[in-house]
């Protein structure tokens, strides 16, 4: 019996590849549980940022 193609080899390992890496990221997938988007920071913490930022601005305008 002859020895498969290269050809051949190489298109059953690409078939393969692709195969385990859609099983992989399904399986990453379905054990994602972080959130989609990161909570809105609290609004007293912004407006003390604000403030910062001001008196900030005040000094370095002062001297």
């Amino acid at each position: 019996m002859d020895a498969p193609s290269t050809a051949a080899v190489q298109a059953v390992h690409l078939v393969a590849a692709h195969a385990l890496c859609a099983a992989l990221g399904a399986v990453l997938a379905l054990r994602d549980d972080r959130p989609e988007l990161e909570p809105e920071p609290a609004p007293n913490r912004q407006i003390g940022m604000r403030a910062w930022r001001d008196a900030r601005t005040w000094w370095w305008s002062a001297t």
